[in-house]
């Protein structure tokens, strides 16, 4: 039956050739009549659309014609010039030449500054910030695309505002800049939100599970890769979908699921070949190849691996074809030729040398110190090890103020968030009034008008209007309940998201901590992870609450004084913890501050109140006093602080942050050194509780 089925196309195809023939042809001596038009437009579009249609079928005469495209471009009109551009650079893209694409990029880019024309002017800079990228020149890429920003912001062209910012995450993802990429990303999602952009939202999504997959937190990739898969198939883009699909199976791949991983390579490879772009092909081959070798079936692996590069050769993606050798060069480790590994190697290393692309970089080292490791030569296989460990610290978030700041931005968020819902609900429940109040008079007034005719036209009338205000009434209850319970719902969901983003920096302050040596560092990191930590079980307890009128603030410290213990990695049979917490419910100005202070205090005693394994005594009491005022005690019966030390005066970063949240607080603090220490909180409640 296949058989027969190929015979039909082919015979379809012999008797349609004739006439795709006489088409064609038609085609082209409708371009030979345009170059001899007058009109500078149409003598243009006649040489680029011969050039297109020699692009196949003769190179010369493809080349000639498109030479000419360049000549006289100061007559063409704008939108004449705009459509060449695109077209041109279009062209040198599918023939990877990227670097002629450029220089015709600045001859028109020179021409609309004469012009003046705004928009083609931040056109060619986004076409030339994309040729750049293709040939791994990262500074020129961003130059021309903050320009191109920069001009669509003035053009107020949201879309391609946004598109730009999205574009210098991915350059500085390229870089290994992950915390730059993220902000980058995490921007442009907002504005394509804010605009309903979906497809460039699932655009945005991508490249936001691209960076989290580099910084190994591929749960938080899979999560951004199903976004973006949820978003092209609701936008009907089969092949965003199967790119999208084709990265959540990568993952699986990355997390030793090699089974799972290559029945999602080759579910989504018949979809990316029909979109015809040889790079995204020539990736899915690799990851096929990558998960055989996984799963030790060489042969296979070696026979993917090899489509790949040569694909990678065809349209000269250099990254790619340097990490098909260095995967060649792992099969040939598995097979124990090292000889051959290693020549892999170097070939790749000579194609990495010429790019900026860190990740392969580090890629290759580790390989190298594998093979040497092999070869038994100790000395070169540590050099590159630590080459390795250099480049990876290089594209890792290593600097604390960064995370910190990341955690400042989304907290920001969510507080604003809160004071917006606020704001609407107090304005609806103004509305109400308002309306009711109009329709009290709406009522007084028919009263009277309908007195003054005659009386019983006044009952009839009163009836229906009652009737007709009542369920107008009604349905706006009803709506304002729907928005209400909406409200809601996005707020738990700022709660959940912030949670969660907190705990993504928790985990990278953990992978960054792995890599450290000086314990004092080391220290600081710990301090910080729990600081983040205390803020994420705030929002958790928060989301988790079904009632989030009635979050109460005793079940975030039930949760937060064990994770103390286990962070601190406290003998739970030598310090006992004793806590006495009544049901109080705090707005989230008082909790985040409260619960840095338990934190602080909690941390200090399990770290310096009981050395050399001493026994002892820490409790927690939280109640609210007579007059109003919350009492905060912590207490331990430890070796309590050195003689004449006073806490308030000490410089140390602890005793720092702990006054300046007093102060955040509105509290008044008490010190107590006898017989261990104990400490006294005391303030008055905000009253503004959420969604009051």
């Amino acid at each position: 039956m296949s058989r027969n089925w190929q015979k039909h196309v082919f015979l379809f195809f012999l008797v349609l050739t004739p006439f795709l023939k006489n088409n064609a042809q038609e085609s082209a001596d409708s371009l030979l009549q345009l170059i001899n038009s007058k009109s500078a437009d149409e003598v243009h579009s006649g040489y680029m659309g011969l050039a297109e249609f020699y692009q196949r079928k003769d190179s010369t005469k493809a080349a000639d014609y498109l030479a000419k495209v360049d000549e006289d471009i100061e007559e063409l009109s704008d939108s004449t010039l705009h459509k060449l551009m695109v077209r041109k650079v279009v062209f040198y893209t599918q023939e990877y030449k990227n670097a002629e694409a450029v220089d015709f990029g600045k001859l028109i880019l020179k021409e609309a500054t004469e012009r003046k024309d705004t928009f083609l002017i931040a056109e060619t800079h986004k076409r030339i910030s994309a040729s750049y990228f293709r040939i791994y020149e990262y500074d020129s890429t961003l130059a021309h695309l903050k320009k191109a920003s920069t001009y669509y912001k003035q053009l107020k062209d949201r879309t391609n505002y946004g598109l730009m910012i999205m574009r210098e995450g991915g350059v500085y993802y390229a870089k290994g800049n992950y915390a730059e990429a993220m902000r980058k990303a995490f921007e442009s999602t907002e504005i394509f939100k804010e605009i309903d952009q979906n497809l460039q939202l699932a655009h945005a999504y991508m490249q936001l599970g691209n960076i989290h997959y580099f910084l190994q937190a591929y749960q938080k990739a899979s999560h951004y890769y199903a976004l973006a898969s949820d978003y092209y198939l609701m936008m009907k883009d089969s092949i965003g979908w199967a790119f999208s699909y084709s990265n959540l199976g990568l993952v699986k791949i990355e997390q030793d699921s090699f089974k799972l991983g290559l029945k999602i390579q080759l579910a989504a490879l018949p979809i990316i070949q029909k979109s015809g772009r040889e790079i995204s092909v020539g990736n899915t081959y690799h990851y096929i190849g990558i998960a055989y070798l996984g799963l030790n079936q060489l042969d296979s692996a070696d026979k993917y691996l090899k489509k790949s590069l040569k694909f990678n050769k065809r349209s000269n993606y250099l990254a790619g074809i340097a990490y098909d050798l260095k995967a060649l060069g792992e099969i040939a480790l598995n097979r124990k030729e090292t000889d051959s590994a290693l020549i892999f190697g170097k070939s790749a290393k000579a194609i990495t040398d010429s790019i900026d692309n860190l990740e392969a970089k580090k890629e290759i080292n580790l390989f190298f110190s594998k093979v040497y490791e092999a070869k038994n030569n100790s000395e070169q296989a540590y050099w590159h090890l630590k080459k390795y460990h250099e480049l990876l610290d290089s594209t890792t978030l290593s600097d604390e103020k960064d995370i910190e700041q990341l955690a400042f931005e989304q907290q920001s968020q969510l507080e604003r968030a809160q004071y917006e819902l606020n704001l609407s609900h107090q304005r609806e429940l103004l509305k109400e009034k308002e309306n009711q109040s109009q329709q009290f008079l709406i009522i007084i007034l028919s009263i009277i008008a309908v007195i003054s005719i005659f009386f019983t036209g006044l009952i009839s009338s009163t009836n229906r209007r009652n009737k007709y205000l009542n369920k107008e009434l009604q349905d706006k209850q009803d709506l304002l309940e729907s928005e209400l319970k909406t409200k809601k719902s996005l707020l738990k969901e700022i709660h959940h998201r912030v949670k969660n983003n907190l705990q993504i920096i928790s985990s990278m302050l953990s992978i960054q901590s792995q890599y450290i040596d000086d314990e004092r560092v080391e220290n600081i990191f710990r301090e910080s992870r729990s600081r983040i930590m205390s803020m994420s079980l705030i929002h958790e307890s928060l989301y988790k609450r079904e009632d989030l009128d009635n979050a109460l603030f005793s079940t975030y410290v039930k949760e937060l004084i064990p994770q103390l213990v286990e962070t601190y990695h406290v003998d739970e049979s030598k310090v006992h913890l004793y806590m006495k917490i009544n049901d109080l419910e705090l707005s989230l100005d008082d909790s985040i501050p409260c619960g840095l202070i338990i934190n602080e205090i909690i941390s200090n005693s399990l770290k310096h109140a009981f050395p050399n394994g001493k026994e002892g005594n820490i409790s927690i009491e939280m109640f609210k006093e007579d007059n109003g005022t919350i009492h905060l005690k912590i207490a331990d019966d430890g070796i309590g602080f050195p003689e004449g030390v006073v806490p308030k005066n000490q410089d140390t970063f602890g005793f720092l942050l702990l006054y300046s949240l007093v102060e955040q607080l509105e509290a008044e603090i008490e010190v107590h050194n006898k017989e261990g220490v104990s400490f006294h909180v005391f303030w008055k409640p905000k009253e503004d509780k959420l969604l009051d």
